[in-house]
């Protein structure tokens, strides 16, 4: 698999990349993430996509911060994780992250909501996407 064609498929490389991070003893991490993936999350798009874009690291339950980098620990899960669904290295990425530097309707925060169901929830990782 190349590319993500339902929400159970992106849903499934989430919680495995929880689970990699867990096992990599990553730091739990809250990201805002938007983008196709997000869309399809949603159910407002039925189209593949072929990655997770990651926009910013919440901090606080409540403040963005840019994505500068992903910690080792979380590069290597996103690696094995990639392995183990057959998607490119890059299939969770921050490259997104460049939209904060325009500005984010405000609110965001409070109109995003979990990308995973609670009863899938990854150790570790906690994304939101914005509604």
């Amino acid at each position: 698999m190349n590319t993500f064609e339902r929400k159970e498929e992106i849903h499934q490389a989430l919680t495995t990349l929880g689970k990699q991070m867990a096992l990599a003893y990553a730091e739990d991490v809250q990201l805002l993430c938007c983008g196709g993936s997000g869309l399809c999350v949603l159910e407002i798009l039925s189209r593949a996509t072929k990655d997770v874009d990651a926009l910013a690291f919440i901090v606080d339950g409540q403040n963005l911060k840019s994505i500068e980098r992903f910690s080792p620990e979380m590069i290597l899960a996103i690696l094995k994780t990639s392995q183990i669904h057959g998607l490119e290295e890059n299939w969770f990425n921050a490259e997104a992250t460049i939209l904060l530097k325009h500005g984010l309707p405000e609110g965001i925060l409070e109109r995003s909501i979990p990308a995973t169901p609670s009863s899938a929830r990854a150790p570790c990782l906690m994304l939101f996407q914005h509604s």
